[in-house]
């Protein structure tokens, strides 16, 4: 009989409230702190730095340290024995190294070839 004079205890729900209400902004507070610290890290100027053990999947790790010793790589520099450099500097070395696409080559109509080589264009008239 105790617990239901308890549940009408509006002291009783006043604490309860309370409690949860002191969880839920603990919560919140851990979480914030959380955010923060993880936006002050995007700010921070070495976040954008590479080394031959964090690159992408995509760009051999020998590449990347022979780049780096020929200077191809704006700003790499040895700490330790890791090539550090700019993330924005080592994806502009593999723009610069690589190839174009090959252009596709048009349909060269046959007529306007059999006419090209006696002299003519399309349009009927003589080079």
């Amino acid at each position: 009989m105790a617990d239901l004079e308890r549940r009408h205890d509006p002291t009783f729900l006043a604490r309860l409230l309370d409690a949860l209400i002191g969880a839920f902004a603990e919560r919140v507070a851990v979480a914030l702190e959380r955010l923060l610290r993880a936006r002050a890290a995007e700010r921070d100027e070495s976040w954008g730095t590479v080394s031959q053990k964090t690159l992408p999947g995509w760009i051999q790790p020998d590449a990347y340290v022979e780049a780096c010793r020929s200077g191809a790589v704006v700003g790499a520099r040895l700490w330790r024995r890791q090539w550090l450099a700019p993330r924005e500097a080592v994806l502009a070395w593999v723009d610069a190294e690589s190839r174009a696409a090959e252009p596709a080559v048009a349909a060269v109509d046959p007529i306007d070839e059999i006419l090209a080589t006696n002299g003519y264009t399309s349009a009927g008239k003589a080079r």
